[in-house]
């Protein structure tokens, strides 16, 4: 066997199996490359760029076959990168950006052009170049100008960068700065952005609890403290997604791929029932409920609903004095109100049901239903109790 076919899927298997003409001549001739053509065993994808034939077609694979095909450094950027990060805001598809004047026109790739692309803008990852994150989030800026992105997506993905420690403020500033700052289309987006960037107290631990959080602030509530660790003994804690300490109020993210089994979610209810038990009261909040959003500020009630009959002419005019500075859980559960929160009340018929259906006569004797019935009528002494507390606080 030829030494040309003992190098080539050495270096086609460490990048997606494409290679470029320049890599084939560093140990090939032109005749050997035409060869492995006619018997099919190299296929041209565009230009001087092939792939190894019977290799599986991925977007990987595109993506750095078009940056093969242009001259100089290129690389993906825009959403590409921000798929690549693993950032809000990605997509899947085929956008390079080129140094200026080197681009090339192919199909179903999208190309842009830059004066400020450099080797030191670019990095790479799973052998695809890629421009670093800080170039990402500007370049997201000049999509949001043009409407091509929502500006909550920026606003996001700055936020999963800065959590995952992909880039500081500061080093966004620059990057915005050396493009050119205000002068490039969505620079005005970016400077936005940057001074009203507020990071939070503790980082939150996932992407969903980030998103949690940006609701939480678009509705106007108090700062929230990510990760607050409630102790229950010397040995035993909990870590709360999101807390208000000074009101014993927290509200954190049920996923459904973390608390959708039986086990799991009984397990979830009997940690909420142990905080209660420490007058800790907490709003869950689901998928569908992250992605219907929050009311902003100007449609949430003035005014958490609360159960009248149970609340005395006393406690009712002591509630309305404190309301502007108090967070309950009443007021949290009313911004996850609607449409996405009506998928909780049929899971709860849903178990309802279940019982009847089982035969079980008195639920009392069956434990899912026990704590199922106490979760519920926890949650209709939530309001009562944190407004008692407040008088005599």
């Amino acid at each position: 066997m030829r030494a040309f076919d003992l190098r080539l899927p050495d270096l086609a298997g460490r990048q997606h199996y494409v290679v470029s003409g320049d890599q084939l001549r560093e140990f090939g001739s032109a005749q050997q490359v035409a060869r492995r053509i006619a018997s099919g065993s190299l296929e041209r994808i565009s230009g001087s760029v092939y792939r190894v034939a019977g290799s599986p077609a991925t977007w990987h694979q595109r993506l750095l076959a078009a940056c093969f095909a242009t001259s100089g450094v290129s690389a993906a950027s825009f959403r590409a990168a921000a798929q690549i990060w693993s950032l809000p805001g990605g997509e899947a598809i085929v956008e390079i950006t080129s140094p200026r004047h080197d681009r090339s026109q192919l199909a179903d790739v999208k190309t842009h052009e830059s004066f400020f692309l450099t080797d030191l803008d670019v990095t790479y990852i799973d052998s695809v170049p890629v421009t670093r994150p800080a170039r990402v989030i500007c370049d997201l800026g000049l999509l949001v100008h043009r409407g091509e992105l929502p500006g909550e997506t920026l606003e996001l993905a700055i936020h999963e960068a800065f959590r995952r420690d992909l880039l500081d403020v500061a080093r966004v500033r620059r990057e915005w700065e050396r493009l050119g700052a205000t002068r490039r289309p969505g620079g005005k987006v970016i400077e936005q952005v940057l001074n009203t960037f507020v990071p939070p107290v503790r980082n939150p631990h996932t992407s969903p609890e980030m998103r949690l959080l940006q609701l939480l602030r678009t509705a106007g509530l108090p700062e929230p403290v990510p990760q607050y660790r409630v102790w229950l003994s010397a040995a035993r804690w909990y870590d709360l997604d999101f807390a208000w300490p000074h009101a014993n109020v927290f509200c954190e993210f049920d996923s459904y791929k973390w608390h959708g089994s039986r086990q799991s979610y009984m397990r979830t209810t009997n940690r909420r029932l142990e905080l209660e038990r420490h007058k800790w009261y907490g709003v869950p909040v689901t998928d569908d409920e992250l992605d219907a959003g929050a009311d902003s500020r100007d449609q949430r009630p003035a005014r958490p609903p609360r159960p009248r009959e149970l609340i005395s002419p006393k406690t009712t005019c002591v509630c309305e004095r404190r309301l502007p500075t108090l967070t309950d859980a009443s007021s949290l559960s009313a911004l996850f109100a609607g449409a996405a929160g009506a998928a909780g009340v049929a899971f709860d018929r849903e178990v309802d049901q279940a019982v009847e259906q089982r035969g079980v006569g008195d639920p009392a004797r069956f434990p899912e239903a026990r704590v199922h019935r106490d979760r519920r009528e926890a949650g209709d002494r939530v309001q009562l109790v944190h407004h008692e507390r407040s008088i005599g606080a």
